[in-house]
């Protein structure tokens, strides 16, 4: 049977960093977005950052640079250098186990900021296609490999399509999101009250869905084709992700494009080379060719019963 990974290539990231590939937010933008964390931390009495799919570690490097007596803690598929500043954690999520592999995740019952950059469309789900075999009419969409393989989806991702993709038209595809609504519930299910969970991401809802199913690969930043063998990323269902960590009782902060935060959302203090810096920064973030129509989605993990 086909598998999710036949477009991904689970390998990648062990032994590369995005700098080499691509921008981030994290990257290109970290003056701003530890000025965010920071402050949000302060604000609703956060005692640690967790920052999933950390990268080469940036971001911390900031947050922790500016912030004391908050913890914080990156996960990531590399070995980590050492740092005063923040622990490194070398994990991998197992999307079949629903479950972190590699070194003990300890949480701990103090409420935390959970935060992923650019995390949720790298890992692996299923691509669906019409079947090319068949009138459309007379079957569902199918799994399909790159090389134009194909499988059957299993009932929980046929139910997904229908609720989250429903209109698939002859050749374009879809990226069915289990695997990153489970990915994201997995925390929604084990932070301490008062937790914040929220993750930047390029996505899309049902009322934009892109016909190309948002598979994207790039190498040393140049656009390859998804499926081979460079990293794949595709983005995210912001509908779906959504209301599946507040089926389980998370309230919603916020769920919107990076260009429509109101003003004064990213702070800026400091010599006024930083906030020329950090202006500059918040520039990026809002520009729709740039992050902009990137969304920031994040919830407040409310007391269980």
């Amino acid at each position: 049977m086909l598998d999710s990974e036949e477009w991904w290539n689970p390998d990648f990231w062990s032994s590369n960093t995005p700098t080499d590939h691509f921008d981030t937010p994290s990257t290109l933008c970290a003056q701003a977005l530890s000025g965010a964390i920071l402050h949000w931390c302060r604000k609703l009495g956060l005692q640690r950052v967790i920052d999933v799919g950390s990268g080469d570690g940036k971001l911390l490097d900031e947050c922790s640079a500016r912030a004391h007596g908050l913890q914080f803690s990156g996960i990531d598929v590399r070995k980590f250098p050492p740092s005063g500043g923040w622990r490194g954690i070398t994990a991998r999520w197992d999307r079949r186990t629903d479950a972190w592999v590699g070194e003990e995740l300890r949480i701990g019952p103090e409420p935390c900021l959970v935060i992923a950059v650019e995390w949720l469309d790298d890992l692996p789900a299923a691509v669906a296609m019409s079947d090319p075999r068949s009138a459309p009419a007379e079957t569902g969409p199918v799994r399909m490999g790159p090389d134009g393989d194909s499988a059957p989806l299993s009932s929980a991702e046929n139910a997904w399509l229908a609720r989250w993709w429903p209109h698939l038209s002859p050749g374009e595809r879809a990226v069915v999101g289990l695997t990153r609504d489970r990915a994201w519930c997995w925390w929604a299910r084990r932070l301490p009250p008062g937790s914040v969970l929220a993750t930047i991401d390029y996505g899309h809802t049902i009322h934009d869905r892109p016909a190309d199913g948002g598979l994207a690969a790039h190498v040393h930043g140049v656009a390859a084709t998804p499926g081979t063998g460079t990293n794949v990323t595709a983005s995210v269902a912001i509908d779906s992700l959504t209301h599946a960590v507040e089926e389980l009782g998370a309230e919603r902060l916020w769920c919107g494009r990076l260009m429509d935060l109101p003003a004064g959302f990213w702070p800026r203090s400091g010599s006024a080379l930083r906030r020329l810096a950090l202006r500059s920064q918040e520039a990026l973030l809002r520009a729709p060719e740039r992050f902009g129509n990137f969304w920031l989605v994040a919830h407040r993990i409310a007391e269980r019963p």
